[in-house]
């Protein structure tokens, strides 16, 4: 198809319908443009087309499709109706179509407008319709790259839908796997009642949790927070999850309970070793419980202090000293002990979780505690007695309430242990 800057070098072919019986209409026609069109005359190609013939032979349409422009010559009436159904048909093949209509021909204009032709009155003049026909050819160059284009953006558009597809099942495998790993369902434990949270912020999660019962009727407890959002922070959740031990076997055998502070130096170890430019460090705490006597003794590695509600609605902090995971290789952990009584309940919790139910502004630490205090007292479900699934159950919907619940900016993760 030319362009205004090519049409003198390039070839124009040029279909020109016409009734049967006026082909040497056609021929006068092509004469008379000829030597007004802008482009050379050997560059010129005019093909007669008889309409009624194009109408039944597919080779004519063929043709007459791969023309660059098709000129409609009816004279009369009959000839009118052959022309008007293979510009139809030429128009729906994206053939750009003009037709030159002489006065007595004027009630066919809306027709041929209707089925997509370009109409010009004969008695416009020759130049007149060579523009015409000069500005459709362009138009038409014009419409054409643009559908290539069009083409093209719609093939990227279906290749990155296809990758996104892609992707998403990969992420929802990935969640699947890590919630496998780092976020299993918690054990029964006599003695104690548990209850988790766990909101990712994307497919993956920074956040993770780890429970484990222990021989001697103890429950291990982690939840750890890596550095920043998505794939990165959740291969940093898996280390943690990989390399985490609540116990281990001396040379003698014997198989001890790893306490919380010896955790947290075996996983900054794990951590330095694996550190990298999209893994980097994490916040963690570690409690270990009993429930015989409800001791409780944690550590915590640069973490939000865990809390304890009291059975009188008390909630107390009860603060480990410890600096992140993965910074420093001489880190040391001081542990903090406290005891819980019966229907009181241990809350380790991410700082997400604050900041999705409080914000992050003065008070918000009081007013997590409150919200705390609210949701872990006795549900009419779990009559006489604290349920921690239920509290966990609470806090959730409380998150879902929040006003811009559905853009958190981080991930929220809890797991609240109550003592029978």
């Amino acid at each position: 198809m030319p362009t205004a800057e090519t049409s003198r070098a390039v070839s124009v072919r040029v279909a020109m319908l016409h009734a049967a019986q006026c082909a040497g209409h056609a021929e006068a026609a092509a004469r008379l443009i000829t030597p007004v069109w802008p482009c050379r005359e050997d560059r010129l190609t005019w093909i007669p087309v008889d309409a009624e013939r194009l109408c039944q032979d597919p080779e004519q349409a063929a043709r007459a499709a791969r023309c660059d422009l098709c000129l409609a010559l009816p004279t009369d009436d009959g000839s009118a109706r052959a022309v008007l159904r293979a510009c139809t048909r030429l128009a729906e093949a994206g053939r750009p179509v003009v037709c030159v209509l002489p006065e007595g021909l004027r009630p066919w204009r809306a027709r041929f407008v209707r089925v997509g032709a370009v109409v010009h009155a004969a008695e416009s003049g020759v130049e007149a319709l060579a523009g015409l026909l000069t500005g459709v050819l362009r138009m038409a160059e014009r419409v054409g790259s643009l559908e290539q284009e069009l083409a093209v953006a719609d093939r990227l558009a279906q290749s990155a839908k296809q990758w996104m597809r892609r992707v998403d099942e990969e992420l929802h495998l990935a969640s699947r796997l890590q919630r496998q790993i780092a976020s299993p369902k918690l054990p029964e434990t006599p003695g104690l009642r548990v209850g988790s949270l766990f909101r990712p912020l994307w497919h993956v999660s920074g956040d993770i949790y780890r429970a484990e019962r222990l021989a001697d009727g103890r429950l291990g407890v982690l939840l750890a927070d890596a550095m920043g959002h998505g794939l990165c922070a959740a291969m940093s959740s898996v280390i943690l999850a990989h390399f985490l031990r609540f116990v281990r076997r001396d040379a003698d055998g014997a198989v001890r309970a790893i306490r919380p502070a010896e955790s947290m130096l075996s996983l900054n170890d794990e951590m330095l070793r694996h550190t990298s430019e999209s893994m980097r460090f994490a916040s963690a705490v570690c409690a270990l419980i009993d429930p015989g006597d409800g001791s409780v003794e944690i550590a915590s590695a640069g973490h939000p202090p865990a809390l304890v509600i009291r059975a009188d609605g008390r909630v107390e902090t009860l603060t480990a000293e410890g600096p992140l995971l993965g910074v420093f290789d001489d880190a040391e952990f001081v542990p903090a002990r406290t005891a819980l009584g019966p229907g009181e309940t241990l809350v380790l919790h991410t700082d997400g979780l604050e900041q999705g139910l409080c914000g992050t502004g003065a008070g918000s630490g009081a007013l997590l505690q409150a919200t705390l205090r609210q949701c872990a007292g006795p549900d009419p479900r779990c009559p006489g007695d604290v349920c921690p699934a239920i509290a966990a159950d609470r806090l959730s919907e409380l998150l879902d309430a929040k006003a811009g619940s559905l853009h958190r900016d981080d991930d929220a993760s809890a797991v609240l242990i109550t003592r029978a």
